[in-house]
């Protein structure tokens, strides 16, 4: 009769969908030390209790770690971090939305040598130039750059 139930479990659990993201909103802010703070609001389908893992880019050069998750109220919500790129909660009877707060290290470098959109035309982005050009075209980018050391980032994230 015991093994009856535990199939019968099991079959029901099995039928169970998957927690499904019906919308993400990130906002990103850049702090002072070049990481990353992002906050996203997440609507989540899932069944009360069911197990809902969101998983983020991770390499040896960037780094996500999850700090919080709250609800829209600010109420907090326990979470487990079983990897570091994923977080794990549960779903609730009563809520599908929650804020997941993280800082993502190492997505923000300096990109004083990357032209500006308006430098490059499709034709000459697949070509071999001469690199003497090349050193023309950043050279201001670089003076500009002195100026204002902050004033230019690439976000590869």
């Amino acid at each position: 009769m015991t093994l009856c139930l535990l199939v019968a479990a099991n079959a029901l659990a099995e039928d169970t969908p998957p927690p499904h993201f019906k919308s993400i909103l990130a906002d990103f802010t850049i702090q002072r030390d070049g990481s990353i703070r992002m906050t996203e609001k997440v609507v989540v389908e899932a069944q009360p209790n069911q197990v809902i893992e969101r998983t983020y880019w991770n390499d040896f050069e960037q780094h996500v770690q999850v700090t919080r998750i709250t609800r829209p109220d600010g109420s907090s919500v326990a979470f487990e971090n079983p990897k570091p790129p994923s977080v794990r909660w549960r779903g609730e009877p009563e809520n599908d939305t929650f804020i997941i707060e993280s800082n993502v290290e190492g997505a923000v470098i300096p990109a004083w040598s990357i032209p500006r959109a308006a430098e490059l035309t499709h034709d000459e982005s697949h070509m071999v130039r001469d690199p003497r050009d090349r050193l023309r075209e950043i050279l201001p980018i670089w003076r500009d750059a002195a100026k204002n050391p902050r004033s230019r980032y690439l976000l590869d994230f």
